[in-house]
């Protein structure tokens, strides 16, 4: 029974970050005629709306009365809200290389401070295979990239996203106890709704049409589809799912398939180039998440949410 839980879990974590590599393309395609701030604000209104029309079929219930709930409020600030206002700004003021490098150190950060404050037990094996996917993830975001200046600023926003995403694997892994993957991730949007939706409307200096007037255009229309439903809804769902049976390391050891992903997609629907070189680095990559998988302790292997409900 447990090995099935988690191989449920790990498949989980897999399409979720799957997901995600495909984001990038939408979001790139929306922001052809919206803003990042219209573009965030209508994503997680989306959906929030979503989960709330699954909550009122009574087919899934959330109850917010439990101890410690203000805590699943700060993990709607870290993530999305503090980790996308991050990583957004702070690939802005440096060189794409350096950023993809920087949030490539994300897995491997979680799996330090699992350790530390999750009492996780991460093997020798599991760090080495972690740096060999940052090695591959480097070598692509390096690749035929031209550099750019880089601004301290840049670089302490980068530090801010990964701060922001380290503390949101672990506070998640912790709230598991407590809280179902729907309750953490309808927090979740509902922070990022509010927050990102005001703030598009200072932006727009109060104009509520002025924050949707992208939708009429179908391009910005379909990438809400995708990122608010699919993207949003979905991916979170399944790596909180995944966060609530499976350590920090071989949870966040598959955000590095995100990477492949948006490699693959950029060829296969972009048109983008693609030699040995970057099949070497993709390969790396995915012999890392593998690595990461196969090599765990046992200690590690411990479900901090016993008796927690999957979703």
């Amino acid at each position: 029974m447990k090995c099935n839980i988690q191989g449920r879990a790990m498949a989980a974590s897999l399409f979720g970050n799957a997901i995600f590599g495909l984001s990038f393309m939408f979001s790139r395609l929306a922001m052809t005629v919206a803003t990042p701030l219209q573009l965030l604000s209508m994503r997680f209104l989306f959906a929030f709306l979503l989960m709330t029309a699954l909550l009122l079929t009574g087919r899934v219930h959330v109850n917010f009365r439990r101890s410690g709930w203000p805590w699943l409020v700060v993990l709607g600030v870290l993530q999305p809200v503090l980790y996308f206002l991050f990583e957004s700004n702070g690939i802005l003021y440096t060189s794409s290389s350096f950023s993809g490098v920087m949030i490539a150190l994300i897995p491997v950060f979680s799996l330090a401070f699992g350790t530390v404050f999750l009492k996780e037990r991460a093997t020798w094996l599991q760090l080495a295979f972690s740096l060999l996917s940052i090695g591959g993830i480097a070598f692509l975001a390096m690749k035929g990239t031209a550099e750019g200046g880089i601004a301290f600023k840049g670089v302490l926003l980068l530090v801010g996203a990964v701060v922001s995403a380290v503390l949101y694997n672990v506070l998640a892994r912790k709230l598991s106890r407590e809280y179902t993957a729907f309750e953490r991730t309808y927090m979740m949007f509902l922070v990022g709704f509010v927050v990102f939706m005001a703030m598009a409307l200072f932006e727009s200096g109060g104009s509520v049409r002025g924050i949707a007037a992208p939708l009429k255009e179908p391009a910005f229309l379909l990438s809400i589809l995708y990122l608010g439903g699919v993207s949003s809804m979905g991916a979170f769902l399944l790596i909180n799912y995944a966060t609530t049976y499976l350590p920090l390391a071989r949870t966040t050891a598959f955000a590095n398939v995100t990477t492949v992903v948006s490699v693959l997609a950029g060829v296969l629907l972009l048109g983008e180039a693609f030699d040995w070189k970057s099949a070497l680095a993709c390969a790396a990559i995915l012999a890392g998440v593998a690595g990461v998988q196969h090599f765990t302790s046992e200690r590690g292997q411990g479900n901090a949410a016993e008796g927690a409900q999957g979703l």
